[in-house]
């Protein structure tokens, strides 16, 4: 698919979340973050909701950073946040986008964001592991803290180089 994930994993994401396709884009994702990663995400889930309101608003605040340092190139929605990454030679390559998502309830900051990546001139398999990678930075030093900036400055360090070691012209 899209992100990467294969027919077999996506079907079984799909099941097991009824064929809802937006969950099961969710399963995926979560399966990009580190397996002890999982561990610390349901032992945060056993924490009081009484800090919502503030997950919120920490998460309102990092948008509105993000949309004075990214402008035009930063798109909030409740659920999906994106940043375009630009290419660096566009006659070549088309531009990158960062999707950081939010399944119902999720605790972003305080929880690893679900990362994707889209990217037309990356095979999925590679999108797959660059989004990983970035679900990795998340839960490492990220952790806990507002990534989105961090995330978007990696891909936007490393793309030139994905995209030449893996990358598939446009046609001109």
């Amino acid at each position: 698919g899209a992100y990467g994930f294969t027919r077999a994993e996506s079907r079984e994401a799909l099941e097991s979340t009824g064929w809802t396709e937006q969950d099961a884009t969710y399963v995926l994702l979560r399966k990009l973050h580190p397996k002890s990663e999982s561990e610390r995400d349901a032992e945060d889930d056993d924490d009081d909701d009484a800090d919502a309101a503030s997950v919120l608003a920490g998460r309102a605040d990092e948008a509105l950073a993000l949309e004075s340092i990214f402008e035009d190139a930063f798109v909030s929605e409740p659920s999906l946040w994106t940043v375009q990454i630009p290419a660096d030679d566009p006659s070549s390559w088309r531009p990158c986008w960062l999707e950081i998502h939010f399944p119902p309830g999720d605790r972003y900051p305080k929880t690893p964001p679900l990362v994707s990546v889209r990217q037309p001139n990356v095979p999925p398999a590679i999108r797959r592991s660059v989004a990983a990678q970035l679900a990795a930075l998340a839960c490492g030093d990220l952790r806990g803290e507002p990534a989105v900036f961090a995330l978007a400055e990696w891909l936007r360090e490393y793309l030139p180089a994905i995209l030449e070691e893996h990358g598939e012209m446009d046609e001109a």
